[in-house]
């Protein structure tokens, strides 16, 4: 059984807010990453106590999805991500 937080250090890694290059240009691998992550995180079993980590994870995710979306809008992107 894994900690929720281990993938909080992965979500930074595609939060367009911390990242410093050209969103559009990496923005698929971005949401490639993500639903790798997500993925996981689903596939992960928890001890009752970190539950509520493992829910507030994927509202993370399910936000950074969303933030990336609007980054695809922002920059002109039609693709839809979800």
């Amino acid at each position: 059984m894994a900690s929720p937080f281990k993938w909080y250090k992965k979500l930074a890694e595609v939060d367009p807010e911390l990242l410093q290059d050209d969103m559009a240009a990496h923005l698929d691998e971005y949401i490639t990453q993500l639903n790798r992550i997500e993925v996981q995180v689903s596939q992960t079993s928890v001890p009752l106590s970190f539950s509520n980590e493992l829910y507030h994870l994927r509202l993370h995710i399910e936000m950074l999805r969303n933030k990336l979306v609007q980054a695809a809008s922002d920059s002109g992107s039609s693709d839809d991500f979800q």
